[in-house]
């Protein structure tokens, strides 16, 4: 906080924005919160937002200022467009405020529930001279590749998911009895089925070695799919309870599933490739995949959701990104539970509690270290505590790889004094 407010000077010009679709506004205040002028109204197009900055370059010019600092919530994607035709201005700092104070104090000037952009812009300024602000990242060149591909990565999983849920129920309904011959909707014998024989009729008109033949002729030579889940599936779809109407258009909506499917599977593997591609160039990818459970993927989409790891002094400042540091409820002789603040980005968080799943599972120490948290005398944690535990301690170790250009070492991650805490306990 200390080293936030040293950039409150008198000669220091607050620029509170609340950012739209089509119009901005913004509220202009010294070091002092005292208004400047009337609210600036900026139009979200490139006249609009060059006569914003030649105004507020006056007002600099007129008070013989000698910094800008201009905040917004960066909340969805409008602020964006503002903040990259804003970053490469000399005497301009972008700073972000968190959209939860905004709400939470806009009751202190008038005490009164009333919202409007103006305000909000007025108290996004009055949130900057306190020293209630961060710094906005934006990531440039393959950084910000990264994070692209990463986004629409995530965009075509969500969507295959709900394809497979969507396959599922029209499963559930025409063929309930699929799910015992154990395939996954995913896997490429499934979708096999599907296109040849996806209904107990289908089945059922045919026997054995012609609902075999079926699925080859389609398939081609490579396929795996074996003679007798011909029969295993001839079996249950015998006395199917599955219903038997609108079969012929549950045939073409499956079909467009499965049409979709494909495409989004290529897509994903499209991203895959230039994340891959991408991480080579910045020459980090051999240390971070050198650690248990991190595959290309997850080390792409790691540096994906932190950017440059460069700009950050302490693995920690990683864990408060991504809302991991530990917050405590405690009053008087009451001390509550300590839990992870959620305050951060959800998609680092997911990505953390992945490499500690899998890290977990194929590395050795990773289990160790594990099976110590969850049975030690003292603060065991529940399973998901623990995997997550084990994702931030790779986590860790992935920062300090990547900064070293040093691969991972199963004798050094532990340490000695954790390695003769699990000792203790297993002894």
């Amino acid at each position: 906080m200390k080293d936030k407010l040293k950039l409150i000077t008198e000669s220091t010009l607050i620029v509170g924005i609340d950012v739209a679709k089509h119009i901005h506004w913004a509220q202009v205040t010294d070091f002092r919160g005292n208004v400047l002028c009337k609210p600036i109204k900026i139009e979200n197009s490139f006249e609009g937002l060059q006569h914003f900055l030649l105004s507020i370059k006056e007002i600099f010019m007129d008070l013989r200022c000698n910094k800008i600092l201009i905040g917004f919530e960066p909340s969805g994607h409008y602020w964006k467009n503002l903040a990259y035709f804003l970053e490469n201005e000399e005497e301009i700092m972008l700073l972000g405020v968190n959209p939860f104070h905004v709400k939470q104090i806009k009751e202190l000037d008038d005490n009164t529930q009333t919202k409007s952009d103006k305000k909000d812009a007025l108290v996004i300024a009055r949130l900057i001279r306190d020293g209630r602000f961060f710094e906005i990242y934006m990531p440039e060149e393959k950084y910000a590749e990264l994070r692209v591909l990463r986004r629409y990565r995530e965009q075509a999983s969500i969507a295959k998911k709900r394809l497979i849920c969507n396959i599922k129920v029209l499963l559930d309904e025409y063929f309930p009895e699929y799910e015992k011959v154990g395939y996954e909707i995913t896997a490429s014998s499934t979708k096999i089925i599907l296109r040849t024989t996806p209904f107990p009729s289908d089945l059922n008109s045919r026997n054995a070695e012609e609902v075999y033949s079926a699925w080859k002729s389609f398939s081609g030579k490579n396929t795996r799919i074996s003679r007798s889940k011909a029969s295993q599936l001839k079996m249950v779809a015998t006395n199917s309870i599955g219903i038997t109407v609108g079969i012929e258009a549950a045939r073409i909506g499956l079909n467009g599933m499965l049409d979709q499917m494909d495409i989004i599977d290529a897509s994903i593997d499209k991203y895959d490739a230039e994340m891959e591609r991408i991480m080579s160039e910045l020459n980090i990818s051999a240390y971070l995949t050198s650690v248990p459970g991190v595959g290309n993927v997850t080390a792409a989409a790691f540096i994906a959701e932190t950017g440059d790891l460069s700009r950050f002094e302490d693995w920690k400042q990683v864990r408060k990104m991504a809302g991991l540091n530990l917050v405590e409820q405690s009053s008087g002789m009451h001390k509550g539970k300590t839990n992870i603040s959620k305050r951060g980005r959800p998609g680092l968080r997911r990505i953390i509690y992945i490499i500690g799943d899998k890290g977990m599972l194929v590395s050795p120490e990773m289990m160790m270290y594990y099976q110590y948290l969850r049975h030690r005398p003292t603060n065991q944690l529940k399973h998901q505590q623990a995997v997550l535990a084990v994702g931030l301690k790779l986590m860790r170790v992935m920062f300090h790889i990547a900064k070293t250009h040093e691969l991972y070492s199963p004798e050094k991650v532990l340490g000695e004094i954790r390695l003769n805490q699990i000792e203790s306990i297993s002894a």
